[in-house]
């Protein structure tokens, strides 16, 4: 079993593979594929990482990118990771303060239903079991009808 600072380390090598063979001077993004990221643990002599979506998901929420990747950002401004499409990355230079998260635009809105289900709204009281017993049976058999 992998140890947390072998996977940070497994992690920071194929993230700054995959940085450097795209990252030219005056380049402000680039984008990668997910299959990129194989690759880059077999030309940097590290282990296949078994999930390789956690590699992207530390980078994006749970650490800093390695210094290495920081100091290539001109003043003012930081190396941002962020999805873009499906199995598709993308490093992006970004503002340094400010809102730095934009919404995908490629997301539909999504509505959410109530709490509470209609049923549950019509069913009685716990108090009175024998009736609360008859409401569910009546709900499960209109549900379920066997």
């Amino acid at each position: 079993m992998t140890t947390k600072s072998a996977k940070a380390e497994q992690y920071t090598t194929i993230i700054l593979h995959i940085f450097h063979s795209h990252w030219k001077r005056g380049v402000e993004e680039f984008e990668f594929h997910r299959d990129e990221l194989v690759a880059a643990s077999l030309s940097a002599g590290v282990d296949r990482p078994d999930n390789l979506g956690d590699v992207i998901y530390s980078f994006k929420f749970r650490r800093e990118l390695p210094a290495d990747i920081l100091s290539k950002a001109p003043k003012g401004k930081s190396w941002s990771l962020e999805g873009a499409g499906h199995g598709r990355y993308r490093f992006r230079l970004v503002q340094i303060g400010g809102n730095t998260f934009k919404p995908r635009e490629t997301l539909s809105r999504s509505k959410f239903p109530t709490q509470r289900p209609r049923s549950s709204a019509r069913m009685p009281s716990a108090m009175n079991r024998r009736s609360s017993l008859r409401c569910a049976t009546t709900v499960s058999s209109t549900y379920f009808s066997v």
